[in-house]
């Protein structure tokens, strides 16, 4: 039964990351100085992970090369096999066209991903960040959509 679930939550999580995969992305010059055509948004959330904010998500702040889609769709697979009970949340990647990205100084041609390392709170449960102590109701649920300030 296990077995059954964990690779019904593999399929979901390769899914829901390759659902906007259309054409192979295509980079241009470097990190620091670049752009890209045809690059894939990654999804806010999926079973195991999240975006570290839903209005950075929501701004068009992270998007990435189609192969990098591809390479975090297979980590977050395989994490949620090895270690189904872990939140992981991923940073900011770029713009849909690549460019200047403040603040960093990379992140331009759709090949860099900020990802956060996973956190526990007082009872050794994994949370998302952003994880404050007095949002602990909200962020023992389902995964939390960011900041919590009550």
């Amino acid at each position: 039964m296990r077995l059954l679930f964990l690779l019904t939550l593999v399929f979901a999580i390769t899914a829901v990351l390759l659902d906007a995969r259309a054409a192979e992305s295509r980079c241009h010059g470097t990190v620091s100085h670049g752009s890209i055509e045809n690059s894939v948004k990654l999804p806010g959330s999926g079973p195991n992970f999240r975006a570290y904010s839903d209005v950075a998500a929501l701004a068009g702040r992270t998007y990435v090369h189609s192969t990098v889609a591809q390479i975090v769709a297979n980590a977050y697979s395989a994490l949620a096999v090895e270690r189904p009970e872990t939140i992981y949340v991923y940073g900011e990647t770029g713009l849909s066209s690549g460019g200047r990205f403040r603040p960093h100084r990379s992140h331009q041609n759709g090949t860099s991903v900020d990802f956060f390392v996973p956190v526990r709170n007082a009872e050794r449960k994994s949370v998302p960040l952003p994880y404050l102590p007095n949002c602990s109701q909200r962020a023992a649920g389902p995964i939390s959509s960011g900041l919590c300030l009550s």
